[in-house]
């Protein structure tokens, strides 16, 4: 962690690395969502911690972003959305081509809440960790100091 703060650009691949790592939670990953973080996160060249880090702490909103999703979808591609009509809801998944109207919505949805959830969560991280870093910086080398004993490496012990 030490080492990845000491480098320029650390602020900026900190901060993306964690929204994608979040941004993932968007999308039914069914499981997968760690896997797909890191793979995002590795190809991106940013962060691989902060996005295990961003996508572990909105994975519990997952049903909310879920739900988002949906909504911000039907605010751009009108569908009806029956509310406690069970027929309806059944007959989602025998028609093929209802299915894929509810599946336009969630899409555009989940692509338009990544974008927005993703620029404001890089903005604020980025701010967050160009702040605090060289005092993040002070308390890894300080606990890293702390943990070697004195005297555990002279060389007239191992003789």
């Amino acid at each position: 962690m030490l080492t990845v703060l000491k480098k320029d650009d650390a602020p900026l691949r900190m901060a993306v690395g964690f929204a994608l790592g979040s941004c993932t939670n968007f999308f039914p990953t069914m499981g997968f969502g760690l896997p797909v973080a890191l793979v995002m996160a590795f190809v991106s060249r940013t962060s691989l911690l902060a996005a295990v880090v961003g996508e572990t702490v909105f994975k519990p909103f997952f049903p909310l972003f879920y739900c988002l999703d949906v909504y911000t979808g039907h605010i751009f591609y009108r569908i009806p959305i029956p509310l406690r009509n069970v027929d309806f809801i059944r007959g989602i998944g025998t028609d093929v081509k209802l299915l894929a109207g509810y599946a336009k919505v969630f899409l555009i949805g989940s692509i338009i809440n990544t974008l927005v959830l993703g620029t404001i969560l890089t903005g604020v991280c980025y701010v967050l960790v160009s702040k605090f870093r060289y005092k993040l910086m002070l308390l890894l080398k300080k606990r890293e100091e702390d943990n070697i004993e004195p005297g555990r490496f002279r060389t007239e012990d191992h003789g």
